[in-house]
């Protein structure tokens, strides 16, 4: 299974999202990284991780970003920029 970088902008303070931060330590078994950031393993691409952790969101400009650690596989929610537009 691929490893995954979750890495998030919440809203509203961290304790109003007990959903996804249940999803991602419990659920996927999930390591905290940085204070935003944790790293899972998951079957599937970065789309399908991402729409499994969409629900958790409560807030219409959360941001997330699901990255594989090992391929340029990434999705994301509302982000500041969009990785494609970066120039290597």
């Amino acid at each position: 299974m691929p490893v995954f970088v979750v890495s998030y902008d919440l809203r509203r303070p961290e304790p109003h999202y007990e959903r996804l931060l249940n999803t991602l330590e419990h659920d996927l078994q999930g390591r905290r990284v940085l204070l935003f950031q944790w790293a899972v393993r998951a079957k599937g691409d970065a789309r399908t991780l991402l729409a499994h952790l969409r629900p958790a969101l409560i807030d219409a400009h959360d941001r997330l970003l699901v990255m594989d650690r090992d391929s340029l596989d990434w999705a994301g929610i509302n982000l500041a920029s969009r990785l494609e537009k970066i120039d290597p």
